[in-house]
C-alpha cells in the first residue's frame, strides 16, 4: 500500500479514538492501535479493508513502521529528519554506506547537535500471545539488524522500536549506543503528542457522525478529596445533683407565761414614816444611805409607841 494511504489510515484511528475516548483516562490509544492491527487479520474485516486483502505479514510491519515514523517525528526529542530507508535521500544512504534494498535497518534517524549524525532504526512488532502478560523480542530477531549497523554507518545510536515489554540485545548487554523503545514507553505518549501524530494540532475533531466539532480537552489533574476527619463525640460527664443539707429547725418548747397571783401589800407605818423623813432632808445634803428595810409581815413589825411625835400628828 503506497506509504500516503498507510499514514491516512492510521491518522484515522488516532483521531477516532482521541473523539470517542477523551474523557475516558482509563484508555490507551496506544493498546487500541495494537488491537486494531490483530482483528484486521484475525477477525473483523470492516476497519482496514485495504490492508485486509493482503493478508500477510508484512502489511501488517509496513503499518507499525508507519506509525514508528510518526512517533520519530512528533515524540522522539533530539530528532531532526526522519525517514524510511526507502524515502531517505541517497546523499544519506551514500553517506552512511546503505543500499534502498539492505534488510535490517527500517528508518533511518538525523539528530539535532553536530553534523551528519544519524541512528539506525530497527521496527519489530509482535503479536501479543494469549497465555503470557509480558513477552519480548530476542536477539535472534535483531541478528539481521546487528550485523548491518556493524559494517555501515557511523551511527549515534542502536534503536530497538517494538510493542513488546523489553528487546533481548546480541550478546545479552546493552551498550551506550542501545536504545529500547517498547510499549511501557508508547503507553505514556501524551494526548498532546497523540494530537500532533494525527496533524490536528491547532485543530479542533470533528465528529464523523455529524459537523459539530468536538474539541479535545487538556488533560486535567482531578484532585483527590482528603478524608476530613470525623469527629469523636467527647463524653460529657452527667452532672450529679449534690444534696443540700436542709437545716432542720430546732422546736423550742413554748415559754409559759406564769402570772403572779400575789396580793399588793399596804405598806406600813414605819415605812411611811422612813418616805416622809426622806422627802424633808435638803437637798445639799448627801443622802445617806439607808439600809434596805426588809419587808415583813405585819405580824413581825415591832409595836409603834403612842408618844412619838409623828403619830400624834398623823
Amino acid at each position: 500500500m503506497p506509504r500516503d494511504d498507510l499514514l491516512r489510515l492510521l491518522r484515522s484511528h488516532i483521531t477516532r479514538a482521541l473523539i470517542q475516548h477523551y474523557s475516558n483516562p482509563s484508555y490507551n490509544i496506544f493498546d487500541g492501535l495494537v488491537q486494531l492491527l490483530q482483528s484486521n487479520w484475525d477477525t473483523s474485516p470492516t476497519t482496514i479493508a485495504e490492508i485486509r486483502q493482503t493478508k500477510n505479514t508484512k502489511a501488517k510491519g509496513d503499518l507499525f513502521e508507519h506509525f514508528a515514523l510518526l512517533y520519530f517525528q512528533h515524540c522522539y526529542h533530539s530528532a531532526t529528519n526522519v525517514w524510511l530507508l526507502n524515502d531517505a535521500p541517497q546523499s544519506v544512504l551514500d553517506l552512511l554506506g546503505l543500499r534502498r534494498n539492505d534488510l535490517g535497518i527500517d528508518l533511518i534517524l538525523k539528530h539535532t547537535g553536530p553534523k551528519n549524525t544519524f541512528s539506525a532504526i530497527q521496527v519489530k512488532y509482535r503479536k501479543p500471545p494469549t497465555y503470557k502478560s509480558t513477552w519480548g523480542v530476542s536477539w535472534k530477531d535483531l541478528s539481521t539488524f546487528y550485523a548491518l549497523v556493524n559494517r555501515t554507518g557511523p551511527y549515534h545510536k542502536h534503536i530497538v522500536f517494538t510493542n513488546s515489554h523489553w528487546a533481548r540485545h546480541v550478546g545479552g548487554r546493552k551498550t551506550k549506543t542501545d536504545q529500547s523503545i517498547c510499549i511501557g514507553t508508547l503507553r505514556k505518549i501524551s494526548i498532546e503528542q497523540w494530537q500532533a501524530m494525527a496533524a490536528l494540532k491547532g485543530h479542533s475533531l470533528r465528529d464523523s457522525t455529524g459537523p459539530v466539532p468536538v474539541h479535545v480537552p487538556a488533560p486535567v489533574s482531578v484532585p483527590v478529596p482528603v478524608p476530613m476527619p470525623v469527629p469523636v463525640p467527647v463524653p460529657v460527664p452527667a452532672l450529679v445533683p449534690v444534696p443540700v443539707p436542709v437545716p432542720v429547725p430546732v422546736l423550742l418548747p413554748p415559754k409559759i407565761c406564769i402570772k403572779s397571783t400575789a396580793v399588793p401589800r399596804t405598806p406600813s407605818r414605819e415605812e411611811l414614816r422612813e418616805l416622809r423623813l426622806r422627802r424633808l432632808q435638803p437637798q445639799s445634803q448627801p443622802q445617806l444611805l439607808q439600809p434596805q428595810l426588809q419587808l415583813q409581815s405585819q405580824s413581825q413589825l415591832p409595836a409603834v409607841p403612842q408618844t412619838d411625835a409623828f403619830s400624834r400628828t398623823g
